[in-house]
């Protein structure tokens, strides 16, 4: 059974919010759309909605468009593109930066997320 897990896409200005974290398994610093696991009993949006107040002290105001949904082996992840209400703080992410699609194809990026720059933003 795969692990849903939910990532917020947020558009300013023709650059997208991402996260600099460290990846426990490779130990490592990715970038990554901020998001997480969807927990037992929880929708996509209510996932997303508590993983951004958790991380990022911010309420999420609106969902824009379909959620876009890739997969691999282990994952399940919803890519949701969002607005906000205040401004993202770095509360679980070592960094917050606001980057161009082709900036980001420079980083060391989730598998997932990197997928969705490539196939979505670009």
């Amino acid at each position: 059974m795969k692990v849903e897990v939910v990532a917020g896409v947020l558009e300013k200005e023709g650059r997208y919010l991402a996260g600099r974290k460290t990846d426990i398994q490779s130990n490592s610093e990715v970038w990554e759309f901020p998001g997480g696991k969807v927990e037992v009993g929880e929708s996509i949006e209510e996932a997303l909605r508590r993983e951004w107040r958790e991380e990022l002290e911010v309420e999420i105001t609106k969902f824009c468009g379909p959620i876009t949904k890739l997969e691999n082996e282990e994952y399940r992840l919803h890519f949701c593109a969002i607005e906000v209400l205040g401004t993202p703080a770095a509360k679980e992410h070592s960094e917050l930066s606001w980057l161009q699609p082709k900036q980001m194809r420079q980083l060391t990026m989730h598998a997932l997320d990197s997928q969705f720059v490539l196939r979505y933003l670009l």
